[in-house]
């Protein structure tokens, strides 16, 4: 039964207990048909609305392989690649002081180094596992570069013997210190907390790296529209949600799911209403600037005004600024609408009303191959071809229809034995990539978890693109029958993929024409392995 792993001990929340005594836990238990409407309203969840971040009350031990990683801190760089490929974001590096390690439940297993780096001098880092939440994939193993490598596996009872889950805990306790890096490096990007924790995604899952790294980069400004498929399973699946909120701002994704044909539609529907929103928002900004003065001298409605006008000087700038600036607004909006006594006070009510739109938001169509390459293509390619659809795409290539068993997709190989095609599937893999790049218009990108640097760089890349973007990553799934061990594979199967030149990287950036160079840039490298013995 699931509350036998579910530690509702945990949840020091009495907003989250409580549905996940009366809600969560019934329906677990297959007994959600009793449980009354009065308790689904109680909840506050009319409308479809979750409670965010519940996934991390459902622990996962015993795990199948029964081993977690240990870290090595003398052999680390402090790289953070293990813990990008990580897919249930159980390891996690952690930028402390010393006073604070020193204060650990178990200060003689809360290993740290010197944290390396000039914007971090003075602090300690360590690198901590969550072992009631690690699934044992061993994909941090393979995703570390050095010789001998810094992390190797070991019994989960002697790391629960040592207090090595009260570590983790304390760990996450302690302050966030991510906006002390550069986020939009690969380094730095693991060191913002994901908003994307603990799904029931497979052990060693090649999705959920992806949708986990975008909430690190984008997480506190992101709206995402989810094609039905293994990543509305892992992400969505009542009553379990692994999305989650910042702790420091509580700012987190905004995630929904309609169907599978027309995810594409959907988004663009939020994007397009947010943008209309926006519009508005802009011209009622505009139109109290104007009216109050930037010169006002009347305390709070200065201080707000000259906030205003500088948000509209940056607000389409793809970034945490006007996120930063709402919040210094807030306060003085809340002191003026409670007066009594307060000029243009209607004009002013509007701009709050909609103040969720302050931020610069992030709009991402996501899901995987059967969706884009399939069934959802018509609607997919409608939205990339009109430059003015400020959205961005990311597509999860499992190669096949993982969700509903493994089904041949247009992604799927010529040659693959996958179902519907049995005898080998006689069609080539469809070139998605290639044909949006002759829009011309569209920033494209392919790219792979093994080339983690990459990745970032491309998701950067198509978020700060002003006009459509369209990313496809390769992503290793259990259907696929990897060998010799499985999704414990993962990381060696990605890597293995791109060194035979079966997956190329690359990325299409139309804003280089702009200064004359060529838009199209081949990340591959040298190729390093045989594609016939990948294939």
């Amino acid at each position: 039964r699931a509350h036998l792993s579910r530690h509702i001990a945990l949840i020091d929340d009495a907003t989250t207990k409580k549905f996940v005594q009366e809600i969560a836990e019934p329906v677990s238990n297959l007994e959600g048909d009793k449980i009354p409407v009065s308790l689904f309203l109680q909840n506050a969840m009319l409308g479809g609305n979750m409670i965010t971040g519940t996934s991390k009350f459902e622990k996962r031990r015993p795990n199948s392989s029964g081993l977690v990683p240990k870290w090595n801190a003398t052999s680390c760089t402090q790289c953070n690649q293990c813990v990008a490929v990580c897919p249930h974001a159980v390891i996690r590096p952690f930028i402390v002081k010393r006073d604070e390690a020193e204060g650990a439940p178990h200060p003689d297993l809360f290993i740290t180094a010197k944290a390396l780096g000039s914007e971090l001098a003075g602090k300690r880092y360590t690198l901590q596992i969550s072992p009631l939440d690690c699934t044992g994939c061993n994909a941090c193993v393979e995703a570390c570069p050095e010789s001998p490598k810094a992390l190797k596996m070991q019994d989960v009872e002697e790391v629960l013997a040592g207090g090595g889950d009260e570590n983790w805990d304390y760990a996450v306790s302690l302050p966030e210190r991510g906006d002390l890096v550069d986020k939009y490096s690969l380094k730095g990007s693991q060191f913002q907390t994901p908003l994307m924790e603990f799904s029931g995604a497979c052990s060693g899952c090649g999705e959920t790296p992806y949708f986990k790294m975008l909430t690190q980069l984008f997480g506190e400004r992101m709206i995402i529209a989810n094609a039905t498929g293994c990543s509305t399973i892992w992400g969505g699946s009542f009553p379990s949600n692994p999305y989650t909120v910042s702790k420091k701002s509580g700012r987190g994704p905004a995630w929904a799911n309609s169907l599978f044909e027309d995810n594409a539609e959907y988004g663009f529907g939020m994007f397009s209403s947010m943008k209309h929103r926006r519009e508005r928002l802009i011209t009622n900004v505009r139109n109290y600037v104007r009216k109050m003065g930037i010169d006002s001298k009347l305390g709070d409605i200065s201080e707000l005004v000259s906030l205003l006008d500088e948000w509209l000087e940056v607000r389409n700038e793809k970034s945490d600024r006007c996120t930063l600036l709402f919040d210094r607004m807030k306060p003085l909006f809340q002191s003026l609408l409670s007066s009594k006594v307060c000029e243009n006070k209607a004009l002013l009510a509007c701009i709050w009303a909609d103040r969720d739109l302050f931020p610069k938001l992030s709009q991402w169509i996501v899901g995987g191959d059967g969706w884009a390459y399939d069934i959802g293509y018509g609607g997919l390619d409608h939205v990339e071809a009109f430059q003015s659809n400020d959205v961005n795409v990311l597509v999860v290539d499992t190669e096949m229809y993982s969700n509903t068993g493994g089904q041949s997709s247009k992604a799927t190989p010529i040659g693959a034995s996958v179902l519907f095609s049995k005898g080998g599937k006689s069609q080539k893999k469809k070139n998605i990539g290639q044909i949006f790049m002759t829009y011309e218009h569209c920033y494209v990108a392919s790219v792979c978890l093994s080339n983690q640097s990459q990745l970032v760089q491309a998701l950067v890349e198509a978020d700060h693109y002003d006009g459509p973007s369209f990313v496809v990553a390769y992503a290793p799934c259990i259907q696929q029958q990897v060998r010799p061990e499985g999704l414990n594979d993962m990381f060696d199967e990605c890597r293995f993929a791109v060194d035979s030149g079966y997956w190329p990287l690359y990325r299409y950036n139309p804003e280089l024409v702009k200064v004359g160079k060529n838009p199209f840039i081949l990340d591959s490298k040298r190729l390093r392995r045989d594609v016939t013995s990948f294939l």
